[in-house]
């Protein structure tokens, strides 16, 4: 898994730190998994999501304060959370 993060605005948890359970983060589960698998898989939508949940804190659905400044996403084309990413390029380009 990447060490990296693809865009740190909104994907701002390293894999790595979900992965150990030593590192005291709120991990609500399946959204911990979700999140890692997403992110390794590029599908950056569905880690957005997963990522929005993974403290059990989201409320219908996911935080209403997401901005993004556009460009482009590299998403995969089997990210069943395109809507998301769609929605943040139409935020940035307003």
């Amino acid at each position: 898994m990447e060490s990296s993060l693809p865009e740190q605005l909104f994907l701002d948890l390293r894999v790595s730190d979900i992965l150990d359970k030593t590192i005291r983060l709120p991990r609500v589960e399946p959204f911990a998994s979700q999140y890692c698998t997403a992110i390794s898989e590029k599908r950056y939508g569905d880690a957005i999501y997963a990522r929005y949940h993974i403290d059990g804190q989201a409320k219908d659905g996911i935080y209403t304060d997401l901005r993004d400044d556009g460009g482009d996403s590299g998403t995969s084309s089997n990210d069943t959370r395109r809507d998301i990413i769609e929605g943040l390029f139409k935020i940035g380009s307003k």
